[in-house]
């Protein structure tokens, strides 16, 4: 049989570790607010199909946002093989190529972010304006 005295020490040592147990769970509750979250490197969700272009056509745009995703966190740059063939920049997320002569160059566009960067490639073909006609 349990005396007084054993009794009120053992529930006093099971109130004890209750006590004891939700100050942990309040404590690990009242930690760091933030949430973490891993950034993921960018990757081509939707790939620039090669394009062709006369020399005197309109500037080719392209939204990067449908290229690499929509993530406001991405940095672009872009280039051109030959700069005698088009010429590219980006502004924001907008591709802009500006054929100049007549050839074949690579643009390449590059999304980039802290956990790495991703390239998509196309292939432009800009062709010189048919002569005029002779009279």
């Amino acid at each position: 049989m349990m005396t007084s005295t054993a009794f009120r020490t053992a529930s006093a040592r099971c109130t004890l570790s209750l006590l004891l147990a939700s100050f942990m769970l309040i404590f690990a509750a009242c930690g760091d607010d933030s949430v973490s979250t891993r950034i993921e490197p960018p990757s081509v969700e939707s790939p620039i199909e090669n394009q062709q272009l006369t020399a005197d056509a309109d500037p080719l745009t392209v939204d990067l946002s449908t290229v690499f995703g929509s993530d406001d966190s991405l940095e672009y740059s872009t280039s051109s093989s030959d700069t005698d063939v088009a010429t590219a920049n980006v502004s924001e997320a907008t591709l802009t190529v500006e054929p100049v002569g007549g050839g074949t160059a690579e643009i390449t566009a590059t999304a980039s972010n802290d956990a790495g960067a991703a390239n998509a490639s196309f292939t432009l073909q800009v062709n010189l304006p048919d002569p005029p006609e002779r009279p």
